[in-house]
């Protein structure tokens, strides 16, 4: 366990700390200052053993990493790796920041939020760990440019993918980013937890769920809610190859969940409006465009290419244009 509020690099070096099990954390009370950039290159590298998965553990308070190029962090064992956000705390890093491991997690009703000057990676090595994930938690994740190859497992959490720069959010194949519902035992009962909300958002880039990219907001069973999927790129484009899940079992309960996508201009959109109409028993489907004009159309006048509760499209500063196909709305507001 490492516990300080800072952790300096000096120029060019190199500062590396290897252990079955890493814990870093702040100090309580104690708020340190934004990183500066510099020349290190720090390491965390968690190896694990045979019954014990390697884990890089954050826990409760705020740590920065100053001085550094950029830093990586390695989970992966012969018993599974993850990296896990276990704490109320935040981590601020100048330069880039890469988390190497099968999946990132939080502990249960944890929220962490971590911020990089740079890129941020998420990127899949090894098997994940066994370990229940935590439940009901809430990450946030700030860099200029973020890209995901690993899963990112939040069951009823609350997930925040932001870059700012133009590097934009990528989701790539094999990614498996879930805020799915999720059913825990308390006593002798089993309960189960409506799923929670993604916002994957790109301030002036561009937001890509490549294909084999898994985005998921399902619900945990018939009697509980699907979440809410919101994708926004206001200053760039919007292109989803990959799958949008917001499925739910609830029958006569009615439809769950919302997928909303905002974007300057969105990639092929009606595929990406019958992608997203797919993707469950949806209460809420929303997409606007900013900027020219939107074009959405099925393979016939009878096929839907949207079909939701309530279903809403906008063209900013464009025509809007519908067909072949129908967009069929459940819901009393039509």
């Amino acid at each position: 366990v490492l516990a300080t509020p800072r952790i300096d690099g000096g120029a060019g070096t190199l500062l590396r700390i290897e252990a079955e099990q890493v814990r870093l954390q702040g100090v309580a009370g104690v708020t340190p200052g934004a990183p500066q950039a510099g020349s290190a290159s720090f390491e965390a590298i968690a190896r694990g053993a045979a019954a014990a998965p390697a884990r890089i553990e954050f826990g409760d308070g705020a740590l920065a990493l100053d001085g550094f190029s950029n830093s990586r962090f390695t989970a992966s064992g012969p018993a599974g790796g993850e990296v896990r956000f276990a704490g109320r705390g935040s981590l601020a890093a100048s330069g880039s920041v890469a988390m190497e491991a099968a999946r990132v997690v939080t502990g249960d009703g944890n929220r962490f939020a971590v911020t990089v000057v740079d890129r941020f990676d998420a990127v899949s090595t090894g098997t994940a760990s066994t370990a229940r994930a935590g439940f009901g938690g809430r990450l946030s994740i700030e860099a200029a440019g973020i890209g995901v190859s690993s899963a990112i497992a939040l069951p009823s959490g609350q997930l925040w993918l932001t870059a700012t720069g133009p590097q934009g959010l990528v989701l790539d194949a094999g990614s498996n980013v879930s805020v799915a519902g999720a059913q825990a035992t308390i006593g002798s009962r089993t309960v189960a937890a409506d799923a929670g909300s993604a916002h994957l958002v790109a301030t002036v880039g561009d937001v890509n769920l490549r294909a084999g990219a898994r985005l998921d907001a399902s619900a945990a069973d018939g009697q509980t809610r699907a979440g809410d999927l919101l994708i926004s790129a206001q200053g760039g484009r919007v292109t989803v190859d990959g799958t949008l899940a917001a499925t739910s079992a609830r029958g006569s309960l009615g439809p769950s969940g919302a997928i909303e996508i905002d974007a300057r201009t969105l990639e092929a959109p009606g595929a990406l409006l019958q992608r997203a109409s797919q993707a469950g028993d949806l209460e809420r489907l929303t997409m606007r465009q900013r900027a020219g004009d939107l074009q959405v159309t099925g393979a016939s006048s009878q096929q839907d290419i949207a079909s939701a509760g309530h279903v809403a499209l906008t063209a900013d500063a464009g025509d809007l244009s519908i067909g072949p196909g129908r967009l069929t709305s459940s819901g009393v507001a039509g």
